[in-house]
């Protein structure tokens, strides 16, 4: 399950992705972040995947993510990623973004690159809980 934490000083969401990267993965976490947007409103996010365990996701599927808008328009991303296949693949999905005229996200390999790109200083994360779903650890009722 995805982890979301805000920095509300900053107003920066962070989203720590851990697991196998697969297409109904993603396609779930579209869904997460649709709900967050309703709620929070679109705000500046780091995407880390560093805690990923593999990336079974078809390149076609990455262009037709690129080649579709995002849900936190006019907002910076960056992805960060330690796994040199996902690295590509993240790349590729942001030249796809461009030719949409979409801004594409940034790609780095540390939090600390993704840190000083949105200009977050001494960050305080706290949890953030998706409407559609309970925080971690917590019971559903």
């Amino acid at each position: 399950m995805n982890q979301f934490s805000i920095d509300r000083r900053a107003g920066v969401l962070l989203v720590k992705f851990a697991g196998a990267v697969t297409i109904d993965r993603l396609r779930a976490f579209d869904e997460e972040v649709k709900a967050l947007v309703a709620a929070e409103g679109p705000m500046p996010a780091i995407i880390d995947f560093t805690e990923v365990s593999s990336v079974d996701v078809e390149t076609t599927a990455v262009v037709d993510r690129g080649n579709s808008r995002r849900q936190m328009a006019g907002q910076p991303r960056v992805f960060v990623s330690t796994n040199p296949l996902l690295f590509g693949l993240l790349r590729l999905y942001g030249a796809y973004q461009e030719a949409i005229d979409e801004k594409a996200p940034l790609v780095v390999t540390s939090l600390a690159e993704a840190f000083d790109a949105l200009s977050v200083v001494d960050p305080k994360f706290e949890p953030l809980a998706i409407p559609s779903r309970p925080l971690e650890g917590t019971d559903p009722i």
